[in-house]
């Protein structure tokens, strides 16, 4: 796709994004915006947004990082960096790239990934992650981690209603046990789909975050 092509192609969405608040027909919105992005997404450009960003899971390994650090006598706290974590990996790890892959400029696509955010529409997340399935082959809401009976996305909702009890009402009744679960989420999502991601597309990753193209590593 020319970069002409790209940027009418984002005009359009921005048009029926705001023929969508305006109008009931969102069903049909997802479904033609899930179509789009299939049809015009390529490897090549998900492999640019990493390859530019290589440390863009290093915010995730962080609060996961300060996570473990609070777990033994702050699990209130513990709870809220694990959920932090695990946020931040998809949006910034996994959404962010599928989104810049549909839409050649970078504010365009930061535009797109705010919109995203604040409506908090399920059926656009849901397609989002359709695509990130298709690309990638791993499927955010089948994806169970190991001793789990439940998929790895309905565990980080879980943990996010939790972690809103805190920060928005301070029910403060987080076990050490909740938060242990949410940390395992959070690892799940850096350390076991984040890097599979990473490989799908042909790169890899040095000490488990730093992202890399190069064949001539011995991690390739």
């Amino acid at each position: 796709m020319s970069c002409d092509e790209q940027d009418a192609a984002y005009d359009r969405f921005i048009d029926e994004l705001y023929k969508d608040f305006r109008t009931s027909s969102r069903d049909e919105f997802y479904i033609e915006l899930f179509d789009d992005i299939v049809k015009d997404f390529k490897d090549s450009r998900l492999q640019e947004f990493y390859l530019a960003n290589p440390k863009v899971a290093d915010p995730a390994v962080e609060a996961l990082s300060e996570a473990k650090v609070l777990l033994s006598d702050h699990p209130n706290a513990a709870l809220v960096f694990a959920v932090v974590a695990a946020e931040v990996c998809f949006r910034e790890a996994f959404l962010n790239p599928i989104i810049h892959g549909l839409f050649h400029t970078k504010s365009a696509a930061e535009l797109i990934v705010e919109i995203i955010i604040k409506i908090k529409n399920e059926k656009l997340v849901t397609a989002l992650i359709r695509t990130f399935h298709d690309q990638t082959g791993i499927d955010l809401h089948a994806y169970k981690r190991p001793g789990s009976a439940k998929p790895i996305w309905e565990e980080k909702k879980a943990a996010q209603d939790y972690r809103n009890a805190i920060i928005h009402r301070a029910q403060l009744g987080a076990t050490q046990q909740q938060a242990e679960e949410a940390i395992k989420i959070a690892e799940v999502l850096l350390q076991e789909i984040f890097p599979v991601a990473i490989q799908s597309i042909g790169l890899h990753l040095h000490g488990g975050r730093l992202i890399c193209g190069s064949g001539k590593c011995k991690d390739s």
